[in-house]
């Protein structure tokens, strides 16, 4: 159980003892979750209790992510810091970009 929740202690350590986390803070966070939770699952080495507690939070997550996604996409592509790093896939990325170019 330990390997399935540690990634998130930290997560919640790291956001939580940040006075001004970015947006792009955030996005990372979230996506090395949900790349952890994906991992996890794949793995299938685990108790099936385990894989439950793994998809549900992975459901919320992305559940979460979608909302988030939607409203701060153009703002993630200025900031200067992390441009298009937070897009992993070159159609998210693709995505983004007529999105800023829509808006």
């Amino acid at each position: 159980m330990i390997e399935l929740l540690e990634p998130i202690l930290v997560a919640t350590e790291l956001l939580s003892s940040s006075s001004y986390s970015t947006i792009s803070n955030i996005c990372l966070t979230f996506l090395g979750l949900l790349y952890h939770l994906n991992k996890f699952i794949d793995e299938e080495l685990y108790l099936i209790e385990q894989y439950a507690i793994a998809i549900a939070i992975r459901s919320k997550l992305n559940k979460y992510w979608s909302i988030f996604e939607k409203s701060t996409t153009i703002v993630l592509i200025l900031n200067s810091l992390s441009k298009l790093m937070t897009f992993l896939f070159g159609d998210q990325k693709d995505a983004a970009l007529t999105s800023l170019q829509n808006a």
